[in-house]
């Protein structure tokens, strides 16, 4: 007899404490990273890097490093480049002309940190005596270190993008009629200076491959596992459940270590290298690679650095009625994913949690001599940067309060679900009503007044309201977003 199907069905979380379960654990000390990983026979990889932002180099000598005792191999691009099957990315797909981004560096380094050979030895402290020994002749080249300046330049960092141009995208034209009729327009040079995420633990990865069945392990600080595995399968060329990703703990990423980059290939691909070339080959040999604050710095990534005009027009009451963002984003020698296609939130989103009846956009991504454009978290940082500070701008001048003129514009949760002029769909979002609970939480009426005394008495109190708007999930209707204050 079947039982009947409750009407209801009880919540685990939603409406309820919840209490937390991981914090004896890793406040004691017993969590568990990639670095406390240990593998029979395990041996460490250190990489050789750029000291130069742009230089050709014309040989490698090795000899040095591989005469040090412990030292099983020092890898080339000839010895790991080749062996890349397939290097795309879910988020972009296989379809995408991408950006170049070979594993190692060939016959040219790009930025500081750039890695040029791969020393694999029995401890990391051989592995990183090894790697100054390895001996790079470098020929120094000019640099492009400044994005603002890269594309009017007569240095290239990439020959197949001779104008340092990656790409770009735009969507409907500015209404020049509504901004030249407009009561009030607010236009500003607004530049965003560079950000990097700097996890408490830098990334990590360990590799094994069993030569007997060609199967892939690996351990990492990921916070993707299962974009990693597909993507370690496409690289090697193996089917995917011959895969297998072990994440443990992760000591932050914060967009990082969102997707695979050129060092986890190097260490995913010399696994199989490592496994054919020693005796252990049957049961398997693991690699591992723990990165140094230095190199996080250096080279794991940057974000955020972006150069552009924005411009806002509203009527006499402080209604919206355009917004336009023109800008360039740096996107460094290698970004990780393709850059054209992440770089279109900033403006997709410039229009924000606001009613916006008319909005355009228009970008290039520009390649520099830098470390490649990562994720760091929310992406399009720039767009909320300079709508809320064109906001502020333009309460000064027409002479309100910031707080009332964001009232003014704020999407409603009854007018969900929502689309921005750039087609953007919201939903599951209440903007002006969680701007009014944080105005609340906060004694907006209550500062002003200990605000306007404390001018009286020559000090200066300062208080700011942010709002945006983020996707947060996708399905097959429209996307899940949160409106924050």
């Amino acid at each position: 007899m079947a039982s009947a199907v409750p009407e209801t069905v009880a919540t685990r979380y939603a409406g309820r404490r919840v209490e937390r379960v991981e914090d004896t654990r890793l406040l004691t000390g017993r969590g568990t990273y990639v670095d406390d990983i240990t593998r029979p026979g395990m041996l460490h990889a250190c990489f050789v890097r750029s000291p130069y932002a742009h230089a050709k180099f014309t040989g490698i000598d090795a000899a040095a490093a591989l005469a040090l005792p412990g030292v099983h191999a020092v890898l080339t691009a000839s010895d790991l480049n080749p062996e890349v099957k397939e290097a795309w990315h879910a988020v972009t797909g296989k379809d995408i002309p991408d950006t170049p981004r070979p594993p190692l560096a060939e016959g040219e380094v790009k930025f500081v940190g750039d890695p040029v050979a791969l020393v694999i030895a029995e401890s990391r402290y051989i592995a990183e005596d090894a790697a100054d020994l390895v001996d790079v002749d470098y020929e120094p080249l000019p640099a492009i270190a400044d994005f603002r300046q890269a594309l009017d330049s007569d240095v290239s960092v990439h020959e197949a993008f001779g104008d340092n141009n990656a790409g770009g995208m735009a969507g409907m034209p500015p209404d020049e009629e509504v901004f030249g009729s407009a009561a009030h327009v607010i236009k500003e040079h607004i530049y965003q200076q560079m950000h990097v995420p700097v996890p408490i633990e830098c990334r990590g990865m360990v590799t094994e491959w069993t030569q007997s069945t060609g199967e892939l392990t690996i351990w990492a600080s990921t916070q993707t596992p299962h974009e990693l595995r597909a993507f370690a399968a496409r690289l090697l060329g193996i089917p995917a459940q011959h895969v297998r990703v072990i994440m443990r703990d992760t000591g932050g990423g914060f967009g990082q270590k969102v997707v695979p980059m050129r060092e986890d290939m190097c260490i995913m691909l010399a696994a199989r290298k490592v496994a054919t070339a020693t005796s252990n080959a049957r049961s398997g040999t693991a690699l591992k690679w723990i990165e140094d604050r230095r190199e996080n710095l250096m080279s794991a990534g940057q974000s955020r650095h972006v150069d552009g005009d924005v411009r806002m027009a509203f009527d006499d009451d402080g209604n919206i009625l355009a917004a336009d963002i023109d800008f360039i984003q740096d996107v460094g020698s290698y970004p990780t994913p393709y850059p054209v296609l992440t770089t279109a939130a900033i403006g997709m989103f410039f229009p924000g949690p606001y009613r916006v009846p008319k909005a355009s956009f228009s970008y290039k991504t520009v390649f520099s001599n830098t470390a490649g454009l990562h994720a760091y978290r929310g992406p399009w940082q720039y767009e909320t940067l300079t709508r809320e500070i064109l906001l502020d701008i333009a309460a000064r001048r027409m002479h309100m309060d910031p707080v009332e003129l964001r009232r003014k514009n704020l999407l409603r949760r009854d007018e969900m679900p929502y689309f921005n002029p750039n087609g953007m769909p919201y939903d599951h979002v209440a903007p002006i009503e969680t701007f009014e609970l944080a105005v609340k939480i906060l004694d907006h009426e209550g500062f002003r007044k200990e605000q306007a005394e404390a001018l009286a008495q020559g000090r200066y109190l300062g208080l700011g309201f942010s709002a945006y708007i983020e996707p947060t999930g996708a399905a097959t209707g429209p996307m899940a977003s949160e409106g924050c204050t």
